[in-house]
C-alpha cells in the first residue's frame, strides 16, 4: 500500500475522533458531520482499493490468454504456408458436408491443410462404393426380421448392380483411356488398351476408331528422336502402325489416316503405295502441307525428279508457316544421313525449301553442294545457278 493511501486512511481517522470529541462537548451536529466525513473517505478508499485489484488480473488468466493467442497464430500459419491439392478423400468428405449444416468449429477447423500427400493410395468412386456396400451390408445384419423385405429388396439392388458391374465398360472408354496414355507417352499401354477395346467393338465407327489410334500409338512407339533433332525409326513397329491403318481403312477413311500411311509406305520403302495414299489424302484435302512433302520426297526415291519438285512447289501457293517446312527439311536430312552421296537431288529440294523459308545463306550452301555433286542432268544444276543469283540480286 502506497504513503498516499495510509495518509487518506490517517485522516479519516482523525476525522471520526474529532467527531467523538465534539460528541463529548456537547455538539452534536457538528460531531455527525465529522463522522460522514469520515465514512466518505473510507468508502472512496475502499473503492479504489477494489478498483486496483480488479485491475490487475490473476496470473492464471494472463497464461491462458497466452496459449489460446499462441494456438490462433500457429493455426493461421499452417493455413496459409502449406496449402495442398485436395486428394479423392478429401474431396468426398467436404461434398458429404456440404449437404449438412456444419457447425461454426467445423468451418473453422476444417481447412484442408497440413496433409503429407506422398505413399498415399488414391481413393476413387469404386473404392467407396464398395466400402458403402459393406457398411450398409452390416447395418442391415443388425436390423430385426420386420424389415426383412427391404434387405431382400436391397440385396436384389446389390446383385444387378454387381451384374453391370462384370459386363465390359464401353468402346470409347477404351478410346478416351488409350488417348490420355498416349498423350502422356505411355505408349505400350495405350496399344494394350485399345487391342483390349477391339474385343467389344461391335460397330463399324468404333473400329474405324481404334484400328486408327493403334496405328498412331504404334508408329509414335517406333519413334525415336536423336540428339541432332532427326529421327530414327523401329521398322518393325511401323509396319505393325501400316498393317492398324490398313485395318481403320476397312470401316473409315479420312485425309490423315491416307496421308499417315502414305508416310508409312515410305519409310517401308513401298514409294508406289506411298504416293497412292498421299495423293488420296490430297483428294480429300489438299491443304496438307506435310502430305505434299511425303509426296515428294517419295518421288525423289523413285528419281522422279520433275514430280518431286512440283510437289515441293505446289505448297508455295498455300503460304505455309516458316515452321511447317521444318518436318520435310528433316525427312530430307535423314534421308542424307542413311544414304550419303545416293541422292544429291535432296540438296536440289533442300535449297529450293530453304529459300522458300528465306534462309538465303543456308539454301545457297545447300545448291552449292548441289553444283558440286555428280548429279548428271544439266538442266537441274543451270536452274540451282539461276536460284543462287536471284537470291544474290535480290
Amino acid at each position: 500500500m502506497n504513503s498516499s493511501l495510509n495518509k487518506k486512511i490517517l485522516e479519516s481517522e482523525l476525522r471520526y475522533r474529532k467527531g467523538n470529541l465534539l460528541y463529548n462537548q456537547g455538539e452534536v451536529s457538528k460531531a455527525e458531520t465529522s463522522w460522514e466525513n469520515s465514512t466518505f473517505e473510507e468508502n472512496s478508499q475502499t473503492e479504489q482499493s477494489s478498483a486496483e485489484k480488479s485491475n490487475s488480473s490473476p496470473p492464471y488468466i494472463r497464461t491462458i490468454g497466452a496459449v489460446l493467442l499462441t494456438a490462433v497464430c500457429f493455426y493461421a500459419i499452417l493455413f496459409s504456408l502449406f496449402p495442398r491439392e485436395p486428394d479423392a478423400l478429401s474431396l468426398w468428405m467436404q461434398s458429404q458436408q456440404q449437404q449438412q449444416n456444419r457447425s461454426f468449429w467445423d468451418e473453422w477447423w476444417d481447412t484442408g491443410r497440413p496433409s503429407i500427400s506422398f505413399n498415399r493410395t488414391p481413393f476413387g468412386s469404386e473404392d467407396w462404393l464398395q466400402q458403402f456396400r459393406e457398411n450398409l451390408r452390416d447395418l442391415i445384419d443388425r436390423e430385426d426380421h420386420d424389415r426383412s423385405a427391404s434387405r431382400q429388396e436391397f440385396e436384389n439392388w446389390l446383385d444387378q448392380n454387381q451384374k453391370k458391374r462384370s459386363q465390359p465398360k464401353p468402346v470409347n472408354h477404351y478410346i478416351l483411356t488409350g488417348r490420355g496414355l498416349f498423350n502422356v507417352r505411355n505408349f505400350d499401354e495405350a496399344i494394350a488398351t485399345y487391342q483390349e477395346g477391339l474385343h467389344y467393338a461391335d460397330r463399324p465407327e468404333h473400329l474405324g476408331e481404334l484400328f486408327r489410334e493403334l496405328g498412331t500409338a504404334y508408329y509414335y512407339q517406333g519413334y525415336q528422336l536423336q540428339a541432332d533433332g532427326l529421327a530414327k525409326y523401329d521398322l518393325r513397329l511401323v509396319k505393325n502402325s501400316v498393317d492398324s491403318y490398313l485395318q481403320a481403312e476397312k470401316f473409315t477413311s479420312g485425309p490423315y489416316l491416307y496421308g499417315n500411311m502414305g508416310w508409312g509406305f515410305y519409310l517401308l520403302e513401298d514409294f508406289e503405295k506411298s504416293v497412292e495414299y498421299s495423293q488420296r489424302a490430297l483428294a480429300l484435302d489438299p491443304t496438307l502441307v506435310y502430305v505434299r512433302m511425303n509426296l515428294g520426297i517419295s518421288f525423289l526415291r523413285m528419281h522422279e525428279y520433275t514430280k518431286a519438285f512440283l510437289a515441293y512447289q505446289s505448297i508455295r501457293p498455300l503460304e505455309p508457316d516458316f515452321e511447317e517446312y521444318d518436318g520435310g527439311i528433316r525427312d530430307l536430312k535423314e534421308l542424307k544421313l542413311q544414304f550419303p552421296g545416293s541422292h544429291p537431288f535432296t540438296d536440289f529440294i533442300l535449297g529450293f525449301i530453304m529459300m522458300e523459308q528465306g534462309r538465303f545463306l543456308d539454301s545457297r550452301a545447300a545448291l552449292t553442294t548441289f553444283l558440286n555433286s555428280s548429279f548428271a542432268a544439266n538442266s537441274w544444276k543451270a536452274k540451282a545457278q539461276e536460284m543462287i543469283r536471284m537470291m544474290s540480286e535480290g
